[in-house]
């Protein structure tokens, strides 16, 4: 966060965006609000801050007390709020631009809140109907200001078309289907986007300038070793009068590296590879033919901050039972179907995956609300 802030002070940055997940779960430890609010309070003094709620964060936690935040401090959680624009003049107040954060659009919810009249039928139960009436909303506010949608910033936290996803990003499928398609955000001036971890640009290029006005920033930390090879950091955008850009990435240091040792126990616990990855976090898989006797204990002692220890000989098969499998599985419905696949020792029918798809998605509706 100070890294940021830094970056923040050093480029003149106009709006800080945080496009959702700010925290990892819907009750988030003290530690993490306090580091939250100290971080957007110091931010505010620089920039205005803009921040939405993203699948990971409880809305109503996230946006308590936020009609009371200081001038400059925008946490977007409502979808009440929905269309919305909030004006930003630059610094030296010769443009402006209009931006509308988005929450992360629960379809079982958005698709009551954001119909046009409370009496008409609900949206289709999909995240590209409830995020097109969302930007159907932008547009009419943008027509009432009397401004193109080369000047509007959109702020959305879904899964689009194009994107390339990791082990950490939480299941946003609803019936099966997550994505949004990325023509839905090609007009606007630019659209930043939460949810992907990893830095990248999707599709939709526009113009002249042979770059995607749509983006990942990505997670300023790496939370899984599918980013091990991901390079952290913030998205530093300028947007001109006529809505031409230009998009540079910053990187973070990040605090510790990352490496996945695999091989037998002899090969890995040798001088060059513990003075190599001592201070890494790294994730082991042993393949001597039977389990090495006091194996976690003999990996900790010289990788204290091994997070995964794996057994799996070779020319062997993982069990589903160790933490390793279990983590290389991002769907939660597909973890279940491994569950009964490795206890019933038979595969699952179609009917069984719709009944674990709607079982999740129905314990999922009632958790997190």
């Amino acid at each position: 966060m100070a890294q940021i802030e830094a970056i923040v002070i050093a480029e003149s940055v106009d709006c800080v965006i945080v496009a959702g997940d700010v925290f990892d779960r819907a009750v988030p430890p003290v530690e993490s609000v306090t580091l939250f609010n100290e971080t957007i309070s110091r931010l505010a003094a620089q920039a205005t801050v803009v921040v939405t709620a993203g699948n990971h964060d409880s809305a109503i936690r996230l946006g308590h007390g936020s009609k009371l935040l200081r001038d400059g401090i925008h946490i977007v959680t409502d979808l009440a709020d929905v269309g919305q624009g909030i004006e930003i003049m630059t610094r030296d107040k010769t443009q402006s631009l209009v931006f509308y954060p988005l929450p992360y659009l629960d379809p079982d919810h958005a698709r009551f809140a954001l119909r046009e009249c409370v009496d008409d039928e609900p949206l289709d139960r999909s995240h590209q109907a409830v995020m097109a009436a969302a930007l159907q909303k932008v547009t009419c506010d943008l027509r009432r200001r009397n401004r193109p949608q080369s000047e509007a910033v959109v702020i959305a936290h879904a899964f689009v078309t194009g994107g390339v996803g990791s082990e950490s990003e939480r299941d946003i499928a609803v019936g099966g289907v997550d994505s949004v398609s990325v023509e839905l955000f090609t007009e606007f001036a630019f659209t930043a986007l939460g949810h992907l971890h990893g830095p990248q640009e999707i599709g939709g290029r526009r113009g002249n300038s042979h770059r995607s006005t749509v983006a990942y920033s990505g997670s300023p930390l790496r939370y899984s070793f599918s980013e091990a090879s991901q390079r952290k950091g913030v998205a530093l955008v300028d947007i001109d009068a006529d809505g031409r850009y230009e998009r540079a990435f910053v990187a973070l240091d990040q605090p510790r590296a990352m490496a996945e040792l695999t091989g037998e126990i002899k090969d890995i616990l040798t001088e060059e590879s513990i003075s190599r990855h001592c201070n890494d976090w790294v994730r082991v898989t042993v393949t001597d033919p039977s389990r090495p006797a006091e194996l976690g204990q003999r990996i900790r002692e010289h990788f204290p901050h091994a997070l995964s220890v794996v057994h799996e000989p070779a020319g062997g098969s993982r069990s589903f039972g160790s933490s390793q499998a279990v983590i290389d599985l991002t769907d939660p419905v597909e973890i279940s179907r491994k569950f009964v696949v490795d206890v019933t020792a038979a595969e699952t029918t179609t009917r069984d995956d719709a009944v674990l798809r709607a079982a999740y998605e129905a314990a999922r509706h009632g958790g997190d609300r």
